[in-house]
């Protein structure tokens, strides 16, 4: 279905909300769009699908493609041990099923063998079938520190800047640096240790502006840990557990974007194999961070919902409408959740356009009722010209 007349009751787009607009496609791109007040003047019988709500496709702003999500040892052990072919068969599946669910653009934090590199390639080619990768091809993470299962161990800058010079020529759409350990589940507050010095993660985004390309940090703790006063943030912190208060004030402050990790830690309470003081420290460190994520809110911080699917417990697909869920839990707006994805994405992927501009090959979510204070997977996918799902009804126009 190329041609028809699409009116919309409410919805969100890049302008952010709006109530009963129009738009006209055809070819499957939107030429024209509008009040419903002031309705286009179109041929008798023109195909009209009108609906209650309608949004952008939803954006995932951090997942580990190569990783499985599961609590089972034995089935991480299975999915980290499949050849290329079979692990590149896997990840498309996944990609299908993201775009499934709407998802129609993922940020991956990379693995060790390129992996979901290569599957963005893939995807690329059948951008109808699969969900975008942003991939970051190899993770920098410090020789024999956290991290060595994730990218490529480096012992100096100088290691540093030679693996992002060829994730760049290899296509990577981000710079993953993981600059801190991970979070104690023996001690509450502990946030492991630092892993990459200040200066040298300054090198990593000095390197990187050159080509524009932006760089996630992985970082627990406070972000003076990592980033001097005299340093400039990056495009995004990942994590952010135990932030103080100047760090919110100074990341809300810089512009730069911040992915919590809500569900994702939430989530290993229902971990068998914790035992009973360890679920006693993740259920105050949960306490801790969704304080944190909510005086983000507060402060004005631009925050990105990714739900780091792969991670134990963290599911892909599903992952990210808990996440969402979880920032609106802690008083985000159900409006943020895209704006601020349609804000990374403007800023950061190359000749990026709203999906629902003028001139745009048209692509949006549509549900049978709106969206207040959760995040549900929609009724209805167009994309590339043509349902995903099972089209709307179909009126024709006076």
């Amino acid at each position: 279905m190329k041609d028809f007349l699409l009116s919309a009751a409410a919805g969100i787009d890049g302008d952010g909300p709006f109530k009963d607009r129009w738009y006209l496609l055809k070819g499957g791109v939107v030429v024209e769009k509008g009040s419903i007040s002031s309705p286009p003047t179109l041929p008798a019988g023109f195909p009209e699908v009108k609906l209650p709500f309608i949004t952008p496709p939803l954006f995932d702003a951090h997942v580990h493609l190569s990783l499985s999500g599961s609590y089972e040892a034995s089935e991480r052990e299975r999915v980290s041990s499949l050849n290329r072919e079979e692990g590149l068969l896997r990840i498309m599946e996944l990609l299908e099923r993201y775009r499934s669910m709407g998802i129609m653009t993922l940020r991956d934090g990379g693995d060790p063998a390129g992996l979901a590199l290569e599957a963005s390639k893939v995807a690329e080619r059948e951008p109808g079938r699969y969900a975008k990768v942003l991939p970051s091809a190899r993770p920098l993470v410090m020789k024999g520190r956290y991290g060595g299962f994730l990218g490529e161990a480096v012992a100096s800058l100088k290691e540093a800047l030679g693996v992002v010079d060829e994730n760049l020529l290899g296509g990577a759409a981000q710079i993953k640096v993981i600059a801190t350990g991970i979070n104690s589940l023996t001690r509450a507050g502990d946030c492991g240790d630092l892993l990459f010095f200040p200066d040298e993660v300054a090198g990593i985004i000095s390197r990187c502006d050159q080509e524009n390309v932006p760089v996630m940090v992985h970082l627990n703790g406070p972000l003076s840990r990592v980033f001097l006063s005299k340093h400039k943030l990056p495009a995004s912190i990942e994590h952010g557990f135990y932030l103080e208060g100047e760090d919110i004030a100074r990341l809300a402050a810089s512009g730069s974007f911040w992915t919590p990790t809500l569900t994702a830690w939430s989530t290993l309470l229902e971990h068998p194999g914790l035992t009973e003081d360890k679920l006693e420290v993740v259920a105050l460190t949960d306490v801790e961070h969704s304080f944190e994520v909510g005086e983000g809110v507060g402060a004005g911080c631009r925050l990105l919902a990714g739900s780091d699917a792969g991670t134990p417990g963290a599911l892909h697909g599903e992952g990210l409408f808990a996440e969402a869920n979880a920032l609106i839990k802690c008083g985000a707006p159900i409006e943020s959740i895209f704006s601020a994805a349609y804000a990374y994405l403007k800023g950061w992927t190359q000749n990026y356009r709203s999906p629902l501009g003028e001139g745009v090959s048209a692509s949006f979510l549509g549900w049978n009722e709106p969206l207040s204070n959760e995040l549900k997977p929609p009724d209805y996918i167009y994309s590339n010209s043509s349902w995903s799902s099972a089209p709307p009804a179909t009126n024709a126009s006076a």
